[in-house]
């Protein structure tokens, strides 16, 4: 996969100078944004995202299945929410509906507990006559509802990207190429925290289209794979970093720190047993806010060095 590798060294030695700062650490090289102890990446679309104009089987149909299949992310879930047909306005509404639903469908089970999210969509909206600046003004609020409901109460949202979108054949959909091209000098235009264009799809060649003219053939799909994962091992990592830091240096990203767990960011022990946060929520299981989490009469820190089951009371130091 052309580039990968060093974009993959150079990110993991950005990673190993920075140890003292991570958090919540590193699963595959790839930062645990959310802090759950695994790597998820959801890709949300039309039918490009659904594999439409590859021909190839299971594991090896659309970009996103041979991006998961890809040996960099053999400890990741990367999860194809393709709508097929559906213009930029209507995955708004149907992402809108299913997030505030109490019993969760199958779209709101696949955006859940993402680490990164890509956007690929828009391209649909030229047959619905949606204009270029409605469907980036569609992208836009597709953002917004996403960090809004993906991070709400005790959550946290993933890292979302933009993916910029590839031209269509100069011969069988001039008028759709020109549609494309506009969309994508706008994203362009308004790139921002709020609009996070960062995936360049629209560097595939027209070679790489299908007899139809828009949809990637097996081998298009194949460099979107690569154009997708030098994005994830590459600029993701870093900006996820950037976003998530750790000002005790106990382990646990601020972010959750404040959300998940409710410990203190300024101090690696918050309940001062001599157990950092880190060890108490992901390897002990004892609360980080508690000094005797089974309230027998002996801490956590005694506990556990004696040998006895710190979350049991039945459970003590001889």
């Amino acid at each position: 996969m052309k580039n990968c590798f060093s974009l993959s060294l150079t990110v993991a030695l950005l990673l190993s100078s920075a140890t003292a700062a991570l958090a919540c650490p590193t699963i595959g090289g790839l930062v645990d944004f959310n802090c759950d102890r695994q790597i998820r990446i959801g890709v949300l679309g039309d039918s490009f995202v659904a594999g439409r104009g590859d021909t190839g089987t299971g594991t090896q149909k659309g970009y996103v299945t041979r991006l998961e299949a890809l040996p960099e992310f053999q400890n990741t879930k990367v999860t194809a929410v393709g709508l097929s047909g559906y213009s930029s306005f209507e995955i708004l509404i149907e992402v809108q509906r299913s997030l505030g639903l109490s019993n969760p469908n199958r779209l709101k089970k696949n955006l859940s507990d993402l680490d990164l999210l890509i956007l690929d969509l828009g391209r649909n909206d030229f047959f619905v006559n949606i204009t270029p600046a409605a469907t980036v003004k569609n992208i836009r609020a597709l953002v917004k509802v996403v960090n809004q409901r993906l991070g709400h109460g005790a959550r946290l949202a993933p890292l979302i990207a933009i993916a910029k979108l590839p031209s269509t054949s100069p011969l069988s959909r001039p008028m759709q190429r020109k549609f494309i091209s506009i969309v994508d000098s706008l994203l362009d235009r308004g790139k921002s925290a709020q609009l996070p264009v960062r995936v360049p799809f629209q560097t595939l060649p027209p070679s790489k289209l299908s007899s139809d003219g828009l949809h990637p053939n097996p081998s298009g799909h194949a460099a979107l794979a690569d154009i997708a994962a030098a994005y994830i091992l590459g600029d993701a990592q870093v900006e996820s970093l950037s976003k998530r830091p750790d000002s005790d240096a106990d382990g646990v990203y601020d972010a959750a720190e404040a959300k998940l767990f409710q410990t203190n960011t300024s101090n690696a022990d918050s309940d001062g047993d001599t157990l950092s946060d880190l060890d108490e929520i992901f390897s002990f299981k004892t609360s980080p806010l508690l000094l005797d989490t089974d309230g027998d009469g002996f801490s956590d820190s005694i506990e556990i060095s004696s040998g006895s089951d710190p979350v049991s009371a039945a459970s003590f130091p001889a």
